[in-house]
């Protein structure tokens, strides 16, 4: 027994397909221009990149040694904390985010923006990574690396200010972010508020900020 398709039933068939097509690259297309899908992807994206570094640096660990030949070495000199020194650009950049003040007590309406409030200026992915002192943000002692402290009575009214860096039990990253919001996006909101520059702003990031 066989069936034959008929001439009609053919365009019946590529056209469900065509639309098919058209509805699944719409869907592609909004997913797209959506900033939040974009920066869960760039945080995806760089969260595979720092498994494969963890990765080659295991199977480095992992290699047997390699003898090599005794050389004199040169004397270290410290160059402070790790990572290469800021250039023009980005000296400016940190100078303007220091005088906006600390993004996320800006976002809980804690103090106004450039009101003079200290703060210290945060590397999202450290000091070493490509581009690593422009991915940063300006944020407060309580909201960088220091806890109010249970002594201090202002704690119990401010239970959502703690630090990202964490000191024991208080503070850590994914606990801060789902308070504060992913640094990504805070670091968007930043370029946006101080009317950051091209220069100044990550390659990965032209696109969504400029949006």
């Amino acid at each position: 027994m066989s069936f034959l398709v008929t001439p009609e039933k053919l365009q019946k068939q590529r056209e469900q397909q065509r639309r098919a097509q058209e509805r699944a690259a719409a869907k592609q297309k909004a997913k797209l221009a959506c900033p939040e899908y974009r920066i869960k992807q760039l945080e995806k994206q760089r969260e595979r990149q720092e498994r494969q570094r963890a990765k080659a640096s295991e199977k480095a660990r992992m290699r047997p040694p390699v003898a090599k030949p005794l050389v004199a070495k040169k004397p270290l000199r410290s160059k402070g904390m790790a990572g290469k020194s800021r250039n023009k650009t980005e000296m400016s950049l940190h100078d303007r985010m220091a005088a906006l003040g600390c993004i996320c007590c800006i976002n809980k309406g804690l103090i106004e923006p450039h009101t003079g409030s200290p703060v210290s200026i945060h590397h999202i992915h450290g000091r070493t990574s490509p581009e690593a002192h422009l991915y940063v943000l300006p944020l407060c002692q309580w909201h960088h690396d220091t806890p109010m402290g249970l002594d201090n009575q202002l704690n119990d009214k401010y239970q959502f200010v703690f630090p990202l860096h964490a000191k024991g039990a208080d503070g850590g990253k994914v606990r801060w972010e789902e308070v504060n919001g992913s640094q990504i996006s805070l670091l968007i909101e930043v370029h946006k508020l101080i009317n950051a520059t091209p220069k100044e702003i990550p390659s990965e990031l032209q696109n969504l900020t400029s949006g």
